[in-house]
């Protein structure tokens, strides 16, 4: 339930976490952008649980974008 409502936090931070996977970087963002938005910032475990998301989907997004082509190879 809790993760559900964090998701758009976690799509925020999909650009971000593409170019970078420290999590200090998308932990400042995540937070500057909630204060930007006067939102109350959530715990510190949730906040690092939404960039740990964020980096996740990131590395998985360029595993496949690098490993896309191998597979297309092998199939000739």
């Amino acid at each position: 339930r809790g993760r559900q409502r964090d998701r758009p936090c976690v799509h925020s931070l999909d650009e971000l976490a593409w170019q970078s996977d420290k999590g200090f970087v998308l932990a400042t963002e995540l937070v500057e952008g909630l204060r930007r938005q006067n939102i109350l910032l959530p715990s510190p475990g949730v906040i690092e649980r939404i960039c740990a998301e964020a980096i996740t989907r990131a590395n998985r997004r360029i595993y496949e974008t690098l490993s896309e082509p191998l597979s297309n190879t092998r199939c000739r």
